[in-house]
């Protein structure tokens, strides 16, 4: 709900009360409760915060009424799209696949613009502020007066809190914690990638006779010291991104590149892996396949989080 349109129905809430309070004033002056010089007191201020009001209410309506042409603008441009979509589509120049998708999605804008333009034709006529839903406001505060008439108009005007559909709340809440552990899932899947990097790779096998120790992926392969330690890194940062379908593109490219470095370092000699005689000579230890499998993650997470909304 706009600033203006929780300023109308405030106002027009506050106009209500105040022609109450003129009514109510009548009549004790009917029945001679209150004297004319208090009468005239009163009335006086009633009728000078009413014409604010009414002034006030003036003014919104204008504010109000030019969003409510800009909407009815807007749909007559959209409803003018769908018209030449049609064309196009009957002309022969798009298929009739695209055509469909098009006309959905200017129908659910157009269906979107409608509503608003329902209600911000309702709140243009309104007279009073019955029937209009209003958000918890704080009713403007009247100069203080000595008279106890005065006294009362100064009382706060309730308002109704707009309903919450606690349906719609806990789809939201389920959506909230549901993106909340994918954020953290791929933090731990971009940290083991980091570590993999680190963990024994390679080892001499028993036809070497060697006595060396395993060696950790960043010594084995230059790509794949390089690509696990940037892929993993911005992984961890791209975690922090609001969009759901950038930030699970992000995660796919990344560990596409993760795995396209350790491609680079099979092709190019540094772990000549597609050497039979190679193989023989050395063994592939945990480090290796902890790195591919954390890369395969991070790309099924990533498309996991372009679904998101």
């Amino acid at each position: 709900m706009t600033n203006e349109t929780q300023r109308l129905i405030a106002s027009l809430s506050t106009s209500d009360q105040l022609k109450e309070y003129l009514s109510n004033l009548q009549h004790l002056t009917e029945e001679g409760a209150v004297t004319d010089e208090q009468y005239a007191t009163v009335r006086g201020d009633y009728e000078k915060r009413l014409a604010a009001t009414t002034r006030e209410i003036e003014m919104l309506r204008g504010a109000l009424g030019s969003q409510l042409e800009l909407v009815r603008s807007d749909i007559s441009s959209l409803t003018s799209e769908r018209e030449t979509i049609d064309i196009r589509f009957k002309a022969g120049e798009i298929s009739l696949a695209k055509s469909r998708n098009e006309d959905r999605r200017l129908r659910a804008q157009i269906d979107k613009l409608e509503r608003n333009e329902k209600r911000l034709a309702t709140l243009v006529a309104a007279e009073t502020a019955a029937g209009l839903t209003a958000p918890k406001i704080v009713a403007p505060r009247a100069a203080p007066q000595e008279h106890g008439a005065g006294t009362e108009s100064r009382r706060a005007i309730p308002h109704s809190q707009p309903a919450v559909d606690p349906d719609s709340t806990s789809r939201l809440s389920a959506r909230g914690i549901l993106n909340s552990k994918l954020r953290i899932a791929a933090v731990v899947v971009a940290l083991v990638l980091l570590i993999s990097i680190r963990l024994p790779w390679l080892a001499p096998s028993q036809l070497l006779a060697s006595s060396s120790a395993a060696e950790a992926g960043v010594t084995v392969s230059f790509f794949v010291g390089l690509g696990g330690l940037f892929c993993s890194l911005a992984a961890i940062g791209a975690t922090f991104i609001s969009s759901g379908r950038a930030r699970g593109a992000l995660h796919i490219v990344l560990g596409v590149l993760a795995l396209m470095a350790l491609v680079a370092a099979i092709a190019l000699g540094e772990m000549p892996l597609h050497s039979s005689y190679f193989r023989q000579l050395i063994v592939i230890r945990e480090g290796l396949y902890v790195y591919t499998a954390a890369a395969l993650t991070l790309v099924v997470f990533g498309m996991i989080q372009r679904r998101e909304r």
